[in-house]
Formats: C-alpha cells, sequence, structure tokens
C-alpha cells in the first residue's frame, strides 16, 4: 500500500531539507515518534556515488510491535531535495517491507511543500488483517511527523511554544497512489 501525505510548512525550503538530510540522524531531535536515533556510517565498500553522508540511520521508534530499527538510504539528491529510504532490520513478521520518499518543494520564500510518500507491503494472515487499520496508522504518523518537522523548521528559541502552524494537504489514508 502506498500512502502520500503532503503539507506546506512556513520555513525556507533549505532549512527544512537541511534537517531532513544533513541531520539525517538526528530525526529524534525533532520527531515524537522516534526515542532515540544514531547515524549509521557509509563504509568504505560501499558504492556511494550519490554523495550522501550516512549509509543510513538506527532508531528506537514508539510505534507498537516495533523495536529498534536500522533504515538504509537509497535515493539521496539534493538538487532535486529528495531523498528515499527502506527499512532495513527490525520489522515485525507481519510486514514485508516499508520505505519512505520525501520532498521538498519551495514554494514561495519562506514556505515550501513537503511531500512524503510511504509504501508498506505486509505478509500472511495476520499482515491483512491488520492492513486497513495500518493505512490509517501510517496517515496519523507522516502527519505527525509534518508537523514535528514543520514545529521544529520554525524554532526561534528553546520555547516549544513559538513554532508557525503547518498546512496540511493530505489525500485520504485509504487512497492508494500508484
Amino acid at each position: 500500500m502506498r500512502i502520500l501525505y503532503q503539507a506546506i510548512i512556513q520555513a525556507d525550503h533549505a532549512r527544512v531539507w537541511s534537517i531532513l538530510a544533513d541531520s539525517f540522524a538526528d530525526i529524534a531531535t525533532w520527531s515524537r515518534h522516534v526515542a532515540c536515533s544514531r547515524p549509521i556510517p557509509v563504509s568504505r565498500g560501499d558504492a556511494n556515488t550519490d554523495g550522501r553522508p550516512l549509509a543510513g540511520r538506527s532508531c528506537d521508534i514508539s510505534a507498537a510491535g516495533f523495536g529498534p530499527i536500522s533504515e538504509t538510504i537509497e535515493l539521496w539528491d539534493p538538487e532535486r531535495m529528495t531523498l528515499s529510504y527502506r527499512i532495513a532490520t527490525g520489522l515485525p513478521a507481519w510486514l514485508a517491507s516499508a520505505t519512505n520518499r520525501w520532498e521538498v518543494h519551495q514554494v514561495e520564500p519562506g514556505r515550501c511543500q513537503l511531500v512524503i510518500c510511504a509504501e508498506v507491503r505486509t505478509r500472511g494472515a495476520l499482515g491483512w488483517l491488520l492492513a486497513p487499520v495500518l493505512r490509517i496508522r501510517m496517515w496519523l504518523i507522516l502527519k505527525a511527523l509534518a508537523t514535528d518537522l514543520g514545529a521544529y523548521a520554525n524554532r526561534t528559541s528553546k520555547s516549544t511554544h513559538d513554532f508557525r502552524p503547518v498546512s496540511h494537504q493530505t489525500m485520504r489514508p485509504d487512497a492508494d497512489i500508484r
């Protein structure tokens, strides 16, 4: 299943991209769903031809049924402000795969559009049974990620009360994007 989430963030596109890409391993600093995150460095034998600074990250997430996960970067395109990664380890047995693609587009100075496309494949009877709930849960997580990112991008002090809102443009959680 594919779930698309879009939001307008009241922040400069370069700032939002920097948080997503340059600080890829630091997602725990701004996402309520990640308790701890650590970088996975690029190894010497890695065919890193796209200039990415990391191979991925490991995260302790707060989603039920998940333990620690590791995510591997699959696409790194700073020119297009696009990155994608897959969960390499730590998925529950009823999930076959999970990938995320993030894009940042300038709308106007000080405003950008964030596009997140999550693709999840379930397996087995339990995966089939949980798929409708997973679709809604994933949509809510993407919404929270966009909100948290927008808030963090607008942080001007240590106060958590000075964030500007994020405008959400969303697909229904039951819509597949092809």
